[in-house]
């Protein structure tokens, strides 16, 4: 009886602790802490890139608003550095537009015009209501700056896109439904968000299961955030155009073997993977830049420009 007893007690305990935790993941993973465009500053500049100077040197930027497919109004900024085409850059989970300065150069070095915009989130937009959700609605998001971007620019214009971390996730899942996208580069994504959410979790030596059950309801019931549905794996199996896979293989927050499952995944089109030796995640950039600029010079002129 007293056995009995006492077992009830600590599964009892043990669930109420595991719905906590979930409820408290979930919360975190459609909230996240922002960094700040202080911290994005010291990061690049420790890292010997400038983002400031890059700013300065780039014609004055023009503004850009779109409505998404729910009513959120998103906006961004385009500067006209070039005629081969546009690229548009799509930040990670918990950043901004800011952060992504760092890939600026290589393609002002190509020739094309470069667009930064925040994320439903991030930016000016958060705190207003909105959530992250991981991909679900961003990569909606994305196709209606696309479509705004392009709008822009004269017919045919060639249009890139470029993505890190969440971002890059992003790119996969919206590039099937992009019209005249001319080529992908997906720098440190994930290849689903439950396979992201399971591998963080055991990172921290915890057991997935049946936690990842728990945070996947309260996602979907609170939040209306769908894991499931949540798999760049199985849309970049319907991208056409060329994608240049990119990650660090000492990545912990999204490994490498992610990038290459989904490099594996795309059938149709060029596709090429490339692996850094970086333990860092989403700062493969700030460590190899002249290696990493010239991977994405010659994967874009071997498969892209004319």
């Amino acid at each position: 009886m007293i056995i009995a007893f006492s077992l009830t007690i600590f599964l009892t305990t043990l669930a109420a602790f595991l719905y906590v935790a979930a409820v408290k993941t979930a919360a975190l993973i459609v909230r996240p802490p922002l960094a700040t465009r202080e911290f994005d500053l010291k990061k690049m500049k420790e890292a010997g890139f400038d983002p400031q100077a890059f700013l300065d040197s780039l014609p004055a930027p023009e503004k850009f608003e779109c409505t998404s497919f729910d009513g959120t109004l998103l906006g961004g900024e385009l500067y006209r550095t070039g005629e081969k085409g546009v690229c548009v850059f799509c930040h990670g989970w918990n950043g901004n537009s800011f952060e992504m300065l760092k890939y600026g150069p290589v393609y002002r070095n190509l020739g094309f015009s470069l667009v930064f915009y925040n994320h439903r989130y991030s930016g000016e937009h958060a705190g207003k209501g909105v959530l992250c959700t991981m991909g679900q609605n961003e990569s909606l998001d994305l196709e209606c700056v696309c479509r705004t971007v392009s709008s822009l620019f004269p017919p045919g214009t060639k249009l890139a896109l470029h993505g890190e971390s969440m971002g890059a996730s992003c790119v996969l899942m919206a590039a099937p439904h992009i019209e005249n996208l001319t080529f992908c580069v997906e720098d440190c994504g994930f290849s689903s968000m439950r396979e992201e959410i399971i591998h963080l979790i055991r990172s921290r030596k915890a057991p997935a299961s049946p936690i990842i059950d728990i945070i996947s309801s309260i996602l979907k019931k609170r939040y209306s955030v769908d894991m499931d549905g949540i798999q760049p794996v199985k849309d970049v199996e319907s991208i056409e155009c060329p994608v240049l896979f990119i990650h660090g293989t000492g990545d912990t927050f999204v490994p490498s073997w992610m990038s290459e499952k989904l490099f594996e995944s795309k059938k149709k089109g060029v596709r090429e993977l490339k692996l850094f030796e970086n333990p860092y995640h989403a700062a493969t950039v700030l460590r190899y830049p002249e290696e990493y600029s010239a991977n994405i010079e010659t994967f874009v002129r071997k498969n892209c420009l004319d």
